[in-house]
């Protein structure tokens, strides 16, 4: 697997949610599901405004892709193509097969409902069994209990902290939490999601 290959456009479909390469296009329905209440789920990500979410599309998903940093994805709902979220893929690297699952954002409305699972298990599976990578990884804020509880749902393991590994714009320094997920552990974890989507069926 090459750079080019990893960072590719591609369009992922599930039963309930499509991961669609993020364009421009998608400014106005990433901010209706953004701007309201608090909406970071993966990452402590600032995005508060239009500008904001305006410079992460065009520096990551447009400027990113190009030059093979980021492969950001927008998250919508299969059947009304309703925009609810976006996530990426980044971090390669090819000498020892890892890649990162992150910048990951959900509208507070899809928080803790099956968007987050499904969508992660849609990356998850491109990343194994099609781009064949050895180890997927989540490099959390420590300060983000949330989205701690959210990775160990989707089954990653713990593997350790990072202090002082993450410098804000405003000079605060961040300890960022690492979290994983090997090649032989993803059948029993696609099983585990499988699971996972299953109760949320039989709640709704």
């Amino acid at each position: 697997m090459d750079n080019i290959e990893w960072s590719k456009p591609v369009i992922l479909k599930s039963r309930r949610v499509h991961l669609a390469p993020t364009i421009m296009d998608h400014l106005d329905g990433l901010c209706n599901a953004i701007l309201t209440g608090v909406s970071w789920h993966i990452d402590f990500w600032p995005l508060n405004s239009r500008q904001q979410i305006e410079a992460k599309i065009l520096n990551e998903a447009i400027l990113g892709r190009k030059q093979r940093e980021f492969n950001c994805f927008t998250i919508q709902l299969a059947e009304s193509q309703e925009i609810v979220g976006m996530t990426s893929l980044r971090s390669f690297n090819q000498r020892h097969s890892n890649l990162e699952i992150g910048a990951s954002v959900v509208g507070s409305k899809w928080q803790r409902t099956f968007v987050n699972t499904e969508a992660k298990g849609l990356l998850l599976k491109y990343c194994f069994e099609d781009l064949k990578v050895n180890r997927v990884f989540f490099n959390v804020d420590s300060l983000n209990f949330k989205s701690h509880q959210a990775v160990l749902r989707l089954g990653a393991k713990y593997e350790g902290e990072l202090r002082h590994s993450w410098i804000q714009q405003d000079g605060v320094r961040r300890d960022r939490k690492i979290y994983s997920i090997l090649d032989f552990e993803w059948p029993s974890i696609q099983k585990h999601l499988n699971w996972l989507l299953k109760c949320h069926d039989q709640r709704s």
